[in-house]
């Protein structure tokens, strides 16, 4: 429970009150029917080789080549994501923390911004249940001070690794942009309002029967939404594997039915666990009584992902669980 806890929200006493590193980030635009494009992406890879903490998107607009392989898989949102900085119409392209950048200066402006600090930290999971639908939790946290009241947040499903000949030449094409979970120019949201306060934000998606469920992740992009700068950036992690079963979530020996879950929990497991805690993925205990059914009312919390942590005598685990009004 512990470090689950400590993935999301947790900072070391030094970082208490303080700004945290930006996470830095780049929206390549891209074309896999330009032949460009496939000269210039090596050097674009292997500048983000040398640059590992950089996060990277592959966004595939129409232009300059309607065919692109990827793009006619979401045309409207590639396209759309595309216009939100204005670059529709040739490819490369190369948007680093919300601003432009040529091929040529990647490196350079990798290494100015390298000491970039933020107010904001920002965490997101994945969360897989049945074998096509995924729950996504993202916590913005304010860790100092600052004035801005709200943002523009862009949450996107994509692919880590796709291995597809196209009409250029490549064949491995690395973080394709493949569903716009917000708006693709991103929707703006509230900001925590107190430092150490923290918002979280649920999304939901299906995942293509053309794309490849263990490669499917998340990105999430806090723009200022004047200027459009990055305010932090991050990329999920899996909190589950992938069930095989599309009905119900198996996890470790626990059985959560249904899952999502609307009023009640009913659990089925194979240990004598005899009491329970719920909390919500800041860590803040909601409920925590004894486990005298097999049955949690939950019809008092509102939507949202939850923490589930059993116990009895000799051990706890914590488990993971949406609850749909």
């Amino acid at each position: 429970m512990r470090s689950l806890i400590l993935a999301f929200i947790c900072l070391s006493a030094g970082q208490l009150f303080a700004q945290v590193p930006k996470v830095r980030i780049v929206e390549h635009f891209t074309n896999s029917s330009c032949s460009s494009c496939a000269g210039n992406n090596p050097t674009i890879y292997g500048v983000l080789q040398s640059n590992p903490a950089v996060l990277h998107l592959s966004i595939y607009p129409s232009s300059p080549y309607p065919n692109c392989f990827f793009s006619l898989q979401n045309p409207v949102e590639n396209d759309a994501r595309t216009n939100y900085y204005g670059l529709y119409g040739s490819t490369p392209k190369l948007v680093l923390n919300g601003g432009l950048v040529s091929v040529s200066s990647l490196s350079a402006g990798l290494q100015t911004t390298a000491s970039d600090m933020t107010n904001f930290e920002v965490r997101t999971v994945q969360t897989f249940y049945g074998t096509d639908s995924v729950l996504v939790a993202v916590v913005i946290k304010k860790v100092a001070a600052d004035t801005m009241l709200s943002a523009t947040l862009f949450a996107a499903a994509f692919q880590d690794t796709v291995f597809q000949t196209t009409n250029n030449g490549e064949t491995v094409h690395y973080d394709v942009f493949r569903k716009a979970l917000t708006a693709p120019a991103g929707n703006v949201i509230a900001l925590p309002s107190m430092v150490n306060d923290s918002i979280i934000i649920p999304y939901a998606y299906a995942i293509s029967a053309n794309w490849q469920a263990n490669r499917m992740k998340t990105m999430v992009i806090l723009q200022n939404s004047i200027t459009k700068n990055t305010i932090q950036a991050a990329v999920s992690y899996n909190n589950t594997t992938i069930p095989t079963n599309q009905q119900q979530v198996f996890i470790s020996e626990l059985l959560i039915v249904p899952n999502p879950v609307y009023n009640t929990i009913n659990l089925i497991h194979n240990n004598t666990y005899n009491q329970y805690v719920l909390r919500d993925l800041t860590g803040r205990v909601l409920k925590r009584n004894l486990l005298a059914t097999s049955k949690i009312d939950v019809s008092d919390i509102p939507q949202g992902m939850y923490l589930l942590q059993l116990s009895n005598s000799k051990e706890s685990k914590t488990y993971s669980f949406t609850k749909h009004e």
